[in-house]
């Protein structure tokens, strides 16, 4: 029946685990977050997974931003900026700027066309995109929506923001 449908299409998906081959990370211990890109660290409830390019101009906004977000996010996310560009020394010089201290920078190391396995596992046409899952994986939040023709930007982020300090901790 067309109501039984609809309660399925309401539940939110839950994201497939995507490897991550390779990470720069804060903290010794970070760099053995491969496992899913979406995976949270154990003390988190939230992974916000930001996607970019190297030459991304409006992803370099929400770079330089991210000292702030971070500040902001936390106490009960884990960051992952999740490069979509092929795996090169562009790729590392970016995940070493300092605005991304803070955060895990994740890419795919595997040869091939490696990052736009990110970008098709995901469902991202643009960048920057953003994607918000909770512990189990599923996804609250996402910009832009998948037949929206945007980049994410800073009201997304103010978004994820109130729906991470919205939610009540367990």
């Amino acid at each position: 029946s067309m109501v039984s449908v609809f309660a399925a299409e309401a539940l939110p998906a839950i994201l497939p685990c995507v490897n991550v081959t390779d990470i720069s990370a804060p903290t010794p211990e970070q760099l053995n977050q491969r496992g899913c890109v979406q995976r949270s660290e154990a003390n988190r409830r939230f992974t916000l997974m930001i996607f970019a390019q190297v030459y991304c101009g409006a992803c370099k906004q929400i770079v330089s931003d991210m000292p702030n977000i971070w500040e902001r996010l936390k106490a009960n996310t884990t960051i992952r900026v999740v490069m979509l560009d092929r795996y090169s020394e562009a790729v590392l010089n970016y995940a070493k700027q300092p605005s991304l201290a803070q955060v895990l920078v994740c890419s795919d190391k595997e040869g091939g066309v490696n990052g736009a396995n990110f970008a098709r596992d995901f469902g991202i046409r643009y960048t920057p995109s953003l994607i918000l899952v909770n512990k189990d994986g599923q996804e609250l939040y996402r910009a832009p929506l998948r037949g929206e023709r945007r980049g994410a930007d800073a009201n997304d982020i103010a978004k994820v923001i109130e729906i991470t300090s919205q939610l009540p901790n367990e």
